[in-house]
């Protein structure tokens, strides 16, 4: 997928590229992630001044990572990190019980507040469940 853009000047280009990029991922600011023009670092200081990106690369692996790891971060700092994962996922308990082989109701005690699981075992979770849902 390519996705091309130009500009009279620096500013124009920039603004050009990010509206392009933006347009390329719709629907990705619907979930909290970073713009895709804000992912991607351009470091102008081993040009010369007065000189301009005319290329600019998209790494969407890099991206892509980087977008799991502030889903799984927000998850894990939520209030209560297994309704947080549920409500991002859109899937019931009986869902992630039978993706887990976890007891339902271990899972729903934790949802509802009334009890929480180690922190390792809640990374543990997390992670089998975005690296599920990234292969699905």
């Amino acid at each position: 997928v390519g996705c091309f853009t130009q500009g009279d000047d620096i500013g124009e280009c920039m603004e050009m590229a990010q509206d392009a990029l933006g347009v390329m991922f719709e629907g990705v600011a619907e979930k909290d992630y970073p713009a895709p023009a804000q992912a991607v670092d351009i470091d102008l200081s081993e040009y010369p001044a007065g000189s301009f990106v005319s290329y600019v690369c998209f790494d969407k692996e890099a991206y892509d990572e980087r977008v799991k790891q502030n889903e799984r971060a927000a998850i894990l700092n939520a209030e209560n990190p297994i309704r947080e994962l549920l409500n991002r996922r859109r899937m019931k308990i009986k869902e992630l019980s039978d993706l887990l082989e976890m007891p339902y109701r271990t899972l729903q005690d934790n949802a509802l507040g009334k009890s929480k699981m180690p922190r390792w075992v809640l990374k543990l979770v997390v992670d089998k469940v975005l690296n599920t849902s990234s292969n699905a």
